[in-house]
C-alpha cells in the first residue's frame, strides 16, 4: 500500500511540475510577464484577478521612460569600446542604481 501511495505523490508532483511549467511557457507567448521585467522596463497590469486565496496580477512588460538616459549612457559606452567592468563602475560612481535601489553589477549590462 506504501509503494501505490508514493508512486501516487510522485506522479502528482510530476504532473503538477508539468502544468505549471504549460502555464507558464504560454503566458509568456501570450507576452505576458512571468517574472520581476528586467532594467528599463516597468510592470504595466493588464489585469487583476481576486480569488478566494490569493490576488492574480496579469502584467505585460513597458519600457520605462526614466531608465532611457541610462540606456543612451550605456550604449554610447559600448559604442567608444568601454567594456562590462568598466561602465559598471562609471555607473555607480555617478550614483546610478537599478530598478531595485541596488548598485550595478557586470552581468545586468551584459
Amino acid at each position: 500500500m506504501e509503494h501505490i501511495l508514493v508512486g501516487m505523490a510522485e506522479f502528482y508532483s510530476k504532473n503538477l511540475a508539468r502544468e505549471i511549467k504549460k502555464g507558464l511557457t504560454e503566458r509568456i507567448r501570450q507576452g505576458f510577464l512571468v517574472f520581476r521585467p528586467p532594467f528599463g522596463y516597468r510592470r504595466e497590469v493588464v489585469e487583476k484577478q481576486q480569488g478566494h486565496k490569493r490576488i492574480r496580477t496579469i502584467s505585460r512588460p513597458v519600457l520605462d521612460d526614466a531608465a532611457g538616459g541610462v540606456f543612451q549612457r550605456i550604449f554610447e559606452l559600448c559604442d567608444h569600446g568601454v567594456g562590462y567592468k568598466e561602465i559598471t563602475k562609471i555607473l555607480n560612481n555617478d550614483g546610478l542604481r537599478t530598478a531595485q535601489g541596488r548598485r550595478f553589477a557586470s552581468n545586468h549590462i551584459y
